[in-house]
């Protein structure tokens, strides 16, 4: 699943997260309790941990093309 971050979005630790990670589509990973896993990757390392409710999903469109019959 892709997501965004709130703004004011912090670290489960209360850590910043970096202005790069805020601008970037993350992939939820995994849920643990109130918290996500997340990254910036669709596979490899993890970006960090934060509260669930600090993401915002991101909605997949499928973009159609419109074909003119004669």
């Amino acid at each position: 699943q892709k997501v965004k971050l709130k703004e004011g979005a912090t670290y489960h630790n209360g850590k910043t997260i970096p202005l790069w990670v805020f601008k970037s589509t993350l992939y939820v990973r995994r849920f643990e309790g109130a918290f996500v896993i997340f990254s910036t990757l669709k596979s490899g390392a993890v970006t960090g941990k934060t509260l669930a409710s600090n993401l915002i999903p991101i909605e997949e469109t499928v973009k159609t093309k419109k074909v003119e019959v004669k």
